[in-house]
């Protein structure tokens, strides 16, 4: 996937971080000073391992993207975020809903949050202040919501502990 991205993206761009990732990819087993021996082959390999470990990070994150449908609802909040700086309000809003029906449809709160917290600052910049203040009670319940999962969370937590810890109870005719 690494070396299909590199091509999708790479025009032009040096190809030693390419045969530093196949060196790398070889390896068996990888220690520092390994790896400096490998660098030391490379003019700038510290750079150029910094460079590669961008990429990779890269790579991989959008390997995520395609399978993670959180990760696909951040990213389109990110996209709505930079429609809107560039001044493409009407994009932005369709990118945001996406996002936040994605969101929803996954039960991904925080994402939702901050989505509607995104509505809530085109809302604001329109005037449209009722609207804002809908957006200010649908977030604040969506806060609720997540405080409710958090308690019950910890909840959840105490009672493993406490099993973990005394063992399964079992009643005098259960035994």
């Amino acid at each position: 996937y690494f070396k299909k991205q590199i091509r999708l993206h790479g025009a032009g761009i040096s190809s030693d971080y390419c045969r530093l990732f196949d060196t790398l990819n070889k390896e068996q087993e990888m220690s520092s000073g390994r790896m400096s021996v490998l660098l030391a082959n490379y003019k700038n390999g510290s750079r150029l391992k910094n460079y590669l470990y961008h990429h990779l990070l890269n790579s991989l994150e959008n390997f995520a993207v395609e399978t993670d449908k959180i990760l696909q609802a951040k990213r389109k909040l990110s996209y709505a975020k930079i429609l809107y700086q560039k001044g493409l309000i009407d994009a932005a809003k369709k990118m945001n809903e996406a996002a936040l029906q994605m969101s929803s449809d996954n039960f991904d709160h925080y994402t939702q949050v901050e989505t509607i917290a995104f509505t809530r600052r085109i809302e604001r910049a329109a005037l449209k202040l009722d609207n804002v203040n809908q957006l200010i009670k649908k977030e604040a319940d969506l806060f609720d919501l997540i405080k409710e999962i958090h308690e019950y969370e910890s909840l959840a937590v105490f009672l493993s502990r406490f099993s973990f810890g005394t063992g399964n109870i079992l009643s005098e005719v259960e035994q």
